[in-house]
């Protein structure tokens, strides 16, 4: 190569992956992301219940939240559910990487020691208020489970639920879709002593109040080097769609490297990691090599 021309190489690398739960609008190569832990507790709550004196009576203020089947004078033949609603929006840009839903269980029946019943939760589909949710106007649920725990007749306790990390991360990144959850037991429905309690956010100050436990990593970026004058690197990655993935869509990402200099460069090695909740797609990885220019 002559003096005071430049050498232009060029290298692509390409490679896709299948995304194995919810990720944020773009994946940025110059972001690390450090690990923590925030706790919400929901800005709505509320149960509701069937029975003829129930049934069109909302119960946001009350202290407790209720789920499963009474039939003594306190819960006149009634079916009782649960919902919940956290706001997570001051997550916005923040990448969920575990979420536990925990409520403090202050009262069971104790007509069958011992006997456990199961608690699902499910997604809710549509809005509601607590002020004015009843039983015959409760909003609508997913109808399978995304979690379910067996919830026994000791008191005084957490009960917690693990929620799926791409549930709350699509909350984290489309508010609009956040419904809440809903805490309910088809068997526990069945007629018989089936009452669990759990507090409320309105009881003690919130002190034993339900809370969603979320650990997300916040990106930080990453110290730019000081460039050297010989070796110019011009270094792009671009993934394909750019928007938000759900699991099992693929995702192709592109990485394109270009030497700016004067000088040959050796000894370069380009690396192209694998995206957390991701699995790379076997055969999927492509190069393409430039030539100099004179």
């Amino acid at each position: 190569m002559e003096t005071g021309k430049r050498s232009l190489l060029s290298f692509v690398f390409a490679f896709a992956v299948i995304a194995t739960s919810a990720l944020p609008a773009s994946v940025n190569s110059a972001l690390i992301y450090i690990a923590t832990e925030a706790v919400f507790t929901p800005t709505m709550d509320t149960y509701v219940a069937s029975g003829p004196d129930w049934a069109n009576n909302p119960r946001g203020n009350s202290g407790g939240l209720f789920v499963g089947y009474g039939d003594s004078s306190a819960f006149d033949l009634q079916r009782t559910r649960t919902f919940l609603r956290f706001d997570l929006t001051d997550m916005r840009g923040r990448q969920i990487s575990e979420a536990t839903l925990k409520l403090y269980l202050t009262f069971t029946t104790f007509e069958y020691p011992g006997q456990s019943m199961d608690i699902e939760v499910r997604q809710v589909t549509g809005d509601w208020n607590e002020q004015m949710t009843t039983w015959n106007s409760q909003p609508p649920y997913a109808s399978d489970a995304i979690v379910s725990e067996s919830v026994g007749t000791d008191i005084n306790r957490w009960v917690e639920w693990d929620i799926p990390v791409w549930l709350v991360q699509e909350w984290v990144d489309n508010p609009d879709w956040n419904f809440g959850l809903a805490l309910v037991s088809p068997a526990g429905e069945n007629p018989g002593k089936h009452i669990r309690n759990f507090i409320a956010k309105e009881h003690q100050e919130g002190r034993y109040a339900p809370r969603l436990v979320v650990e997300y990593s916040e990106p930080t970026p990453t110290p730019t080097p000081t460039p050297t004058p010989a070796a110019r690197l011009s270094l792009f990655l671009q993934n394909d769609p750019s928007t938000e993935v759900r699991p099992g869509d693929e995702i192709a990402y592109t990485i394109w490297y270009t030497n700016m200099g004067k000088e040959l460069l050796t000894g370069v090695v380009i690396t192209g990691h694998i995206p957390s909740h991701t699995v790379y797609v076997e055969g999927s990885a492509s190069t393409d090599i430039g030539q100099p220019e004179e």
